[in-house]
């Protein structure tokens, strides 16, 4: 089956679309004058007698040295315009990419995927796996709070995994259904025991964010859900729902101060509408952005367009139901119709390339 691999068009994975939204400072120098009228003592000779009096003289003036004008700098905030309402911000309860671009911002997980397509330290700073695959032990990043001034630790862990598998409703549990138990080795020092070796577990809990366990306890899902806790660079300021969400730099982030100091994702899901707002100046990233719009984004000063490879997709067709597609000939006949490569290079301005059909 011939595939297409696309440019996934998000903001922590995608195409992004920035301008320039620094505040700034401006100094304006200007002479200034004005008018004065004083009194002065004037000595004259009048019909040879001298006389002194008193005049009103009229004259301008400068105003003095001209002083530095200011423009008050307010805080540093970017602006994102998504495709998408954010619908969910329980971590365990959502796995749609427009719920994890705040999520991303709020919380932290155990390991993060690097660009070279390798798996990073995050809250874990090393993990090794035992000679069966069974044991995966991970040693945890010290001296991490949450927002809210719990510690991160082991029993942090361990009360994400226990509740990505019990909460009703588990977005997770498909996941890591392969978990058999979560054990605490000591504070700073976990490990998870699958029931058979699994090579991919890394990326399978790489979108398990980090929760804490009191508060989580205390406000239960449905309060978590709308005031998430996290250890992440961002702590949540306001969920407008089907309008925006903004969140505030946490200054006490582990990983350093963020340079921003707000960020609001507000919710377009017109890609005109979004492509014009970045235009506007209303919004300083977009995502979801239409490939006949590249070209003239790019044309203008201030603006860039970043891609990378992203999403597969693909047809996937029922062989198991006696459907026509039961037959090899009928796959491999509509597999034959679809021409990838033209598609990649004229539909999808060449910004996608065809997957070879080994791949799968």
């Amino acid at each position: 089956m011939k595939r297409i691999l696309f440019l996934s068009i998000v903001m922590i994975a995608g195409l992004l679309l920035f301008s320039a939204c620094q505040a700034q400072t401006v100094e304006v120098t200007r002479v200034v004058t004005e008018t004065v009228t004083e009194q002065m003592e004037v000595t004259r000779v009048v019909e040879g007698e001298v006389v002194t009096e008193m005049v009103e003289v009229t004259r301008v003036v400068e105003a003095g040295a001209p002083e530095e004008e200011v423009m008050e700098e307010g805080p540093f905030e970017v602006v994102m315009g998504i495709a998408a309402n954010t619908g969910e911000l329980h971590p365990n309860l959502t796995s749609l990419t427009t719920d994890w671009i705040v999520l991303e911002q709020i919380m932290d997980p155990l390991i993060v995927l690097g660009e070279d397509g390798t798996f990073q330290p995050w809250l874990a700073t090393s993990w090794t796996t035992s000679d069966d695959g069974l044991v995966w032990t991970f040693t945890l990043r010290e001296g991490v709070t949450f927002s809210n001034g719990e510690p991160f630790n082991a029993e942090s862990v361990k009360f994400t995994f226990d509740d990505a598998l019990s909460i009703e409703g588990s977005s997770q549990t498909t996941v890591i259904n392969e978990l058999e138990s979560v054990n605490i080795i000591d504070e700073y020092t976990v490990e998870t025991v699958t029931i058979r070796p699994n090579p991919i577990w890394l990326g399978q809990i790489a979108h398990l964010f980090m929760m804490p366990p009191a508060y989580s306890a205390e406000v239960g899902p449905g309060g978590f859900n709308e005031a998430p806790v996290g250890t992440g660079a961002f702590t949540l300021v306001e969920w407008a729902k089907d309008d925006h969400v903004t969140v505030a730099k946490n200054p006490d982030w582990w990983n350093g101060e963020p340079q921003v100091d707000l960020v609001t994702f507000r919710t377009i899901p017109e890609a005109s509408s979004r492509v014009a707002s970045l235009l506007a100046g209303e919004t300083d990233i977009i995502e979801v952005v239409p490939f006949d719009t590249i070209p003239i984004i790019e044309q203008v000063p201030g603006l860039a367009v970043v891609d990378r490879l992203g999403a597969i997709t693909y047809i996937g067709l029922d062989t198991l139901k006696g459907l026509p597609t039961e037959d090899v000939r009928v796959r491999q006949a509509m597999n034959y119709a679809v021409d990838a490569q033209a598609i990649a290079e004229f539909i999808l301005s060449g910004r996608a390339q065809a997957v070879p059909g080994g791949l799968w």
